[in-house]
């Protein structure tokens, strides 16, 4: 019974599909800092783990997500504690719910074949030459539509910069499947959008359904 309750406590705050038992990794921050592994730039933590606050570990709550990326690969770990994992999710081979596996997808010298890293490269480079190919009120209602979250709506200025009263609108969304990945947009009017994520800029509409179809 105890473990039910744990299983269903976790699937209540995120964790659903998790094993019962905490994945011990001791050596995580090494590997990810070894391993060529950044935070994305969402999360803020300079490659180190955060001492858990305990507002994140009281009243139930069974700990707190954080995701890096390695070019275009992701993983994301809920942790329990600095060195405790309750849960994986990875680009490459989806959820991971054993230690080992964990370990394997971080410390893997598997290299991205030429044509993935030249596919990855290209349309970074094509976002800053090409103008987004809709207005921010398009992109607004496209992430309004699906399982995405307003963290914040202001105003901005010609730079994207928040300014109360300024001519352009800037928001910030999360994916409710995962609240580390998150969207940035602005822009002015009937004007090209600008729009970026942890790897990059959105090239066009058709790059941001993609990339908001993989995190429903």
């Amino acid at each position: 019974m105890n473990g039910l309750a744990q299983t269903l406590s976790r699937a209540a705050h995120g964790y659903a599909g998790a094993q019962t038992t905490d994945m011990l990794y001791r050596n995580v921050d090494d590997d990810l800092r070894s391993n060529n592994w950044t935070p994305r730039p969402d999360q803020g933590l300079q490659g180190a783990l955060p001492p858990i606050p305990i507002s994140e570990i009281g009243d139930g709550i069974r700990g707190f997500a954080r995701g890096w990326h390695r070019g275009p690969q992701w993983i994301t770990l809920w942790f329990t504690s600095p060195t405790t994992i309750a849960h994986a999710d990875s680009s490459d081979h989806g959820g991971l719910t054993d230690v080992d596996a964990v370990h394997a997808v971080i410390t893997s010298s598997r290299s991205l074949s030429a044509s993935a890293l030249a596919e990855w490269a290209d349309a970074r480079q094509q976002a800053h030459i090409t103008a987004f190919d809709a207005p921010y009120s398009r992109v607004f209602e496209h992430l309004r539509a699906g399982p995405w979250c307003e963290i914040d709506v202001d105003r901005c200025d010609e730079h994207g910069v928040r300014t109360p009263g300024g001519l352009g609108n800037r928001s910030e969304w999360a994916s409710l499947s995962d609240p580390d990945f998150r969207l940035y947009a602005w822009g002015i009017g009937d004007e090209p959008a600008h729009v970026r994520y942890w790897a990059g800029p959105v090239v066009n509409m058709a790059h941001l359904i993609q990339i908001t179809g993989e995190y429903r």
